[in-house]
């Protein structure tokens, strides 16, 4: 530990280096990555008619069981539902993404107008960059 990094005393008793600990950037891997290497297996297996398959309950599974006589016989099973139900929460997951909803305190929806993706200068915003929203006032189209 640093001797000129300072600690900043926390509720329960210990304490913590101000600024983190030095020479540490942080962070780890970008999550892009995680999500490249996902797609780019899922594209090399050809997961995705498989989940689909899942989700439509056309991938069962062959169990062995007895007959009534005590003979080892072949069972087909269909896809359980709580597959099916997971399948198909991924699929609309990799399809339709994350959403948030957003209302007001009475649970009705807020509007959010997105006019274009520009930062305070009107200069266009590079992939992955981050502006701070400016507030904007509603116009006339706005109620049409």
């Amino acid at each position: 530990m640093s001797d000129d990094t300072p600690l900043v005393p926390q509720p329960h008793g210990g304490a913590l280096l101000s600024g983190g600990k030095p020479g540490n950037k942080g962070g780890g891997r970008k999550p892009d990555w995680f999500r490249t290497a996902a797609r780019d297996l899922i594209e090399q297996y050809n997961l995705l008619p498989r989940l689909a398959a899942i989700g439509a309950g056309m991938i069962g599974e062959i169990h062995q069981a007895k007959d009534a006589a005590g003979n080892l016989v072949a069972v087909y099973c269909a896809t359980p539902a709580k597959d099916q139900i997971k399948a198909i929460e991924v699929l609309s997951k990799l399809g339709i993404g994350f959403q948030t909803a957003v209302t007001d305190g009475d649970g009705g929806p807020i509007a959010v107008f997105v006019a274009a993706a520009t930062d305070a200068a009107g200069r266009p915003l590079k992939a992955g960059e981050v502006a701070p929203l400016q507030p904007r006032t509603a116009t006339a189209e706005d109620s049409e």
